[in-house]
């Protein structure tokens, strides 16, 4: 029969794991059933807590469920900073749908509780399959499960540094975000510019209705398609980057 310490410890650990799946690409999706998320979660608390460090068993029940807490906010942090990154390719898409008119078209997307413009959609599903696809999910649980030797269950933990790493990844996203888009809103900009020029030359000619919108429209839709593979190659490097990030923010965590 499991001691005292080891129930606290699978708890404890459980609490951790759950955290990242709130907040873990793809699976904290609307669509994903909550069920799925709790056995995974018990399950890898399951494999995991025999061997990770036991944590001490605390006097009281309110230090438990302070430190159940804890370990939930640990999980959600390491989570989220990749969960931000993954975001990129989505924003890019609205960023890009918004100046080639799809801005008005907008969609409720089920999965994320939200509406989109169709190339934002677009960019949610490719982001999630090669998500899938590349086994980042498994790396980033991997890395999760390599943190309970870093920061042991149970432990206390710096909360606020490893916040600074979210505002970090927020100011990356938004970077990202228009660094994935620039090509299109180059195209968009160039041939708003030549519109402007053409108009400004000849008044009544008016085009910018009648062909402005249009060109946008249909030269915007040809560029995202000719970038779309190097926008996936840079979205994963910067979900692979954002991983990297996990090793250095858990030993922040750990008050290293």
């Amino acid at each position: 029969m499991p001691g005292l310490g080891w129930l606290v410890t699978g708890g404890l650990v459980a609490g951790r794991i759950s955290g990242l799946f709130l907040i873990m690409p793809v699976f904290s999706m609307t669509g994903v059933p909550a069920q799925v998320r709790i056995i995974a979660a018990l399950a890898l608390a399951a494999v995991v807590g025999p061997v990770v460090p036991q944590a001490e068993v605390p006097g009281a029940v309110g230090t438990l469920l302070l430190g159940m807490v804890g370990e939930v906010m640990v999980g959600v942090l390491l989570g989220g900073v990749v969960r931000f990154f993954f975001g990129a390719l989505a924003l890019a898409g609205e960023l890009m749908g918004s100046q080639t008119g799809h801005g008005s078209a907008l969609q409720f997307d089920p999965t994320l509780q939200l509406s989109q413009g169709p190339v934002g959609a677009l960019g949610t599903f490719l982001a999630s399959a090669v998500f899938v696809g590349l086994d980042m999910h498994l790396q980033l649980i991997m890395a999760v499960g390599d943190s309970f030797w870093l920061l042991p269950v149970g432990k206390v933990a710096d909360l606020t540094g490893g916040g600074l790493y979210w505002l970090e990844s927020i100011r990356g996203v938004i970077e990202g975000g228009a660094r994935l888009a620039a090509p299109v809103i180059a195209l968009v900009f160039m041939s708003n510019l030549f519109v402007a020029v053409v108009t400004r030359l000849s008044p009544q000619m008016n085009i910018f209705f009648s062909v402005g919108i249009m060109l946008n429209l249909i030269g915007g839709q040809v560029m995202y398609y000719a970038v779309l593979p190097h926008v996936l190659v840079a979205h994963v490097d910067m979900v692979r980057d954002a991983m990297d990030y996990l090793p250095q923010m858990i030993e922040t965590l750990a008050g290293r």
